[in-house]
C-alpha cells in the first residue's frame, strides 16, 4: 500500500513539476540572440562611458575639447576601448562613439546622456 502511494505521488509531482521546468526554461533558450545585441550595447556603453573622465580631464587641461583625439584621450586613460572622437570645430563640444558588433551607442557633448546610433 505504502508502494503504491509513494508511486502515485511521484507520478502526480512529475506531471505537475516537469513542464513547469520547460515552461521557465523555454524563453531563455528561445532569447539568445537578444541576449547578445544586449551585451553588445552593454559593451558599446562602457566603452563610451570609460572615456568620458578622460575627456574632461582633457578639457581641463586644454580648457577646449578642440584637438582631442582617442590617442590624446589615451594619454589620461590606457585602458580607454574602441571608440571614436569627433570633438566640435568651436571645442566647447563632442561626439564620442563606439561600434560593437552591430551596435552603436554615442554621447554628444558633456551634458547629454548616452544614446543608440553614432556622431
Amino acid at each position: 500500500m505504502i508502494r503504491r502511494r509513494a508511486f502515485l505521488l511521484a507520478v502526480a509531482v512529475s506531471l505537475l513539476v516537469l513542464p513547469g521546468c520547460g515552461w521557465l526554461l523555454g524563453p531563455s533558450v528561445g532569447e539568445s540572440g537578444e541576449a547578445s545585441m544586449s551585451s553588445d550595447e552593454d559593451a558599446a556603453s562602457a566603452n563610451v562611458r570609460a572615456s568620458i573622465p578622460a575627456m574632461e580631464a582633457y578639457y581641463a587641461d586644454n580648457s577646449s575639447y578642440a584637438g582631442a583625439t582617442v590617442e590624446a584621450l589615451r594619454a589620461y586613460d590606457y585602458g580607454i576601448g574602441d571608440v571614436q572622437v569627433i570633438p566640435s570645430a568651436d571645442g566647447f563640444d563632442y561626439c564620442i562613439a563606439s561600434t560593437v558588433g552591430t551596435t552603436t551607442v554615442s554621447k554628444h557633448g558633456p551634458a547629454s546622456d548616452l544614446q543608440a546610433g553614432g556622431c
